[in-house]
């Protein structure tokens, strides 16, 4: 069924007909079974117990069954997004108006009984509870996923390409890119601030549009550090290249440090009478000033700076992404901004670190592990899987090269051994297959297992 979108002539909320429509099939299908149970005179008893718990426990079942089958069938566009949020707060009324009449209509039976194990009362609200906290973490995840629409409203807009030129470094001097984007969000909360039932939705919209923030802007430094490590590589160094690096380094970070500030005045105005919102944005909003820092880092490093805390302190910024991630964004830091060729240093660097990093990676994970929801559940943009995704092929390409080289040193390591038949010269051909197994066994734990396994196949 669609549902059309009503908008509250008091309020201006947004809401659909389908919890009313949803709970109606539901109320009827108690009072059905009530009326059966009653006409067959077995209400009172064990057996009328016994139905009533595995009928409720079936409706429990099919509200999280259909729920998760089609609940992103609703979320098209913002307003669909957040007339969901809305819908599934008053699913969350329903679900509670509808056990109170379970109560009612089966009086004998004990739904608050304390037993666990094979206590069919138990299972049941069990397994509401879970229905409970699944609709409640979808209505966040509706409302965030109306940033999503918002943003990608952005990126198509001139927004993205006039970010980090020419005009933006020299002539757009009052952070009118920056504006753009914060009048942007002004134009839509105007309206989201009514369509949102709930205060909690909507700060939920507002550390969303944070985060969202921070992954664009990222996002778009590092598109422009791709377009002149291609054109490089094509060998434009005096041509292309020139037209897409920075004028002035020092220049770039000073707008870039100037744009950081109207995003924070921005988000901190919004925030300013929530004190756990406020706690949010600025800890989202820190990440610019690592990124800034290392900027700074870049253009003039002194003997005494210590790039491998600077390391670290990115790392754990990016959620403790993975350790090629942190040293390729490192890299097109310092290609963007930095002296010429500098940046093969910084990888050298990083990569000697990797051992601690990944160290450093694996224990965030676990510590989030208990506290931070699946990405099935989570449609808010987070900056380390953005930047994962962006430098996904170059780590891809980088593995594909090593599988290469590996396969290559093992066939002229063959063909060496096949052409002598002295066995102290054979013997000598052990040495390179030691340090080739740490590499075999670096990739074979590696994402990329499955496309390296069909080079292997191919060579």
């Amino acid at each position: 069924m669609r549902h059309p979108i009503h908008k509250s002539s008091v309020s201006g909320s947004l809401t659909t007909g389908l919890p009313e429509d949803v709970f109606h099939l539901v109320d009827s299908q108690l009072s059905l079974l009530e009326d059966y149970l009653r006409a067959k005179c077995i209400i009172s008893t064990e057996t009328g117990s016994n139905v009533a718990v595995e009928a409720v426990l079936s409706i429990v079942r099919n509200l999280w069954y259909h729920h998760t089958n089609y609940r992103y069938t609703f979320l098209q566009d913002v307003e669909s997004s957040i007339a969901a949020a809305n819908d599934l707060m008053r699913k969350l009324e329903k679900l509670e108006e509808m056990m109170r009449q379970v109560g009612e209509h089966f009086p004998q039976v004990d739904w608050r009984e304390r037993e666990q194990g094979g206590s069919a009362t138990f299972v049941v609200r069990r397994e509401i509870a879970d229905l409970v906290s699944l609709f409640s973490t979808d209505a966040v995840n509706a409302c965030q996923r109306a940033v999503n629409h918002i943003m990608r409203n952005i990126h198509n807009s001139s927004i993205a390409s006039d970010l980090f030129t020419r005009e933006w470094e020299g002539d757009l001097i009052q952070n009118e890119v920056a504006v753009a984007i914060v009048r942007t969000f002004e134009d839509y909360l105007s309206d989201l601030r009514d369509y949102i039932e709930h205060d909690f939705l909507y700060h939920k919209v507002v550390a969303a549009m944070v985060r969202a923030t921070v992954c664009f802007y990222t996002q778009c430094f590092v598109k422009k550090a791709h377009k002149l490590r291609r054109a490089l590589k094509r060998g434009f160094p005096s041509k292309r290249a020139s037209t897409i690096a920075f004028m002035n380094s020092k220049r770039a970070i000073t707008r870039m440090t100037y744009d950081i500030q109207v995003f924070q005045e921005y988000f901190e105005t919004l925030a300013r009478h929530s004190p756990p919102l406020m706690r949010l944005v600025v800890d989202e909003l820190s990440v610019f000033v690592v990124f800034i820092e290392c900027m700074w880092l870049a253009v003039g490093r002194k003997e005494n700076d210590s790039l491998d805390e600077y390391v670290v302190v990115v790392h754990k910024k990016i959620s403790g992404a993975d350790a090629a991630v942190t040293r390729h964004f490192l890299s097109d830091l310092w290609l963007l901004l930095g002296p010429k060729n500098e940046h093969y240093n910084i990888e050298k660097v990083v990569k000697r670190m990797d051992t601690e990093l990944k160290l450093m990676s694996a224990m965030v994970k676990q510590e989030a592990t208990s506290t931070r929801v699946t990405l099935d559940q989570s449609s808010c943009l987070r900056l380390d899987e953005v930047l994962h995704t962006m430098y996904e092929d170059r780590i891809l390409q980088e593995n594909s090269s090593l599988c290469v080289s590996f396969v290559k040193d093992i066939k002229d390591a063959k063909d060496r051994r096949s052409h002598s038949s002295d066995e102290e010269d054979s013997s000598n051909f052990e040495k390179p297959w030691e340090p080739l197994k740490e590499i075999k066994k670096r990739m074979t734990s590696n994402r990329y297992e499955r496309e390296l396994s069909l080079i292997f196949k191919k060579l």
